[in-house]
């Protein structure tokens, strides 16, 4: 849908999650940092963004000498999280290039 898209109470509470995490990720110094946000959802949920390709968004966020990736992740409630764990092994394995 995009963020200019997305209800305005939605856009704000993502964003406080947002600002919390990018708080958070100035504590280490190192040259990558990944800042991941895990979201539940209900198992329909899941599984509509699963087809769609929408388990997992990543954004780069430069910190002087740094590199921030934020990664937004679904997990359904209960069980079935594989195809989560694989998104999140291909994040942490492949990083996004500026």
């Amino acid at each position: 849908m995009g963020w200019r898209n997305l209800d305005e109470v939605i856009r704000d509470r993502h964003r406080a999650d947002l600002l919390q995490v990018l708080a958070y990720s100035t504590l280490f110094d190192a040259p990558r940092i990944i800042a991941c946000l895990v979201y539940p959802c209900l198992p329909e949920t899941y599984m509509s963004l699963r087809d769609r390709g929408q388990l997992v968004a990543r954004a780069i966020v430069p910190a002087g000498n740094r590199r921030i990736e934020i990664v937004l992740v679904t997990a359904p409630m209960g069980s079935g999280a594989e195809d989560t764990v694989a998104k999140l092994v291909e994040v942490f394995l492949h990083p996004l290039n500026f």
